[in-house]
């Protein structure tokens, strides 16, 4: 298994995970969507793998690319890394897209809202 991503700078590392999907949420029971366990049980292999070799703290961030707003932001904790969730709408003109990619990887954790995996 390989990484998409692997950004590093002093004292953090982040995988990120990207995904296109038509239906990047999952819906149960006519509720709201949840993510796909698969992508985040994914991502955590890589963080954990990564965090047994590196002495930096490293979390990880799942990126779903969609063509309109349907991925809710979230930021949550698995055992013990900082996880994050988010969708960067590829439907817009490229200026658009590049505002979303740089204020993904420059908006801290904690301003997004806080979610639980369903």
């Amino acid at each position: 298994m390989n990484t998409d991503i692997v950004l590093r700078r002093p004292g953090h590392t982040v995988v990120v995970e990207a995904k296109c999907y038509a239906s990047p949420m999952v819906s149960r029971f006519g509720g709201g969507g949840s993510l796909h366990a698969e992508h985040v049980y994914q991502l955590l292999a890589y963080v954990s793998n990564l965090a047994a070799t590196e002495t930096a703290p490293v979390s990880g961030m799942l990126v779903y690319a969609v063509d309109r707003d349907v991925v809710p932001p979230a930021a949550f904790k698995l055992l013990g890394h900082d996880i994050r969730v988010l969708g960067v709408n590829l439907n817009q003109p490229w200026q658009g897209i590049h505002a979303s990619l740089v204020h993904v990887f420059r908006e801290p954790p904690s301003g997004l809202a806080r979610s639980a995996m369903h």
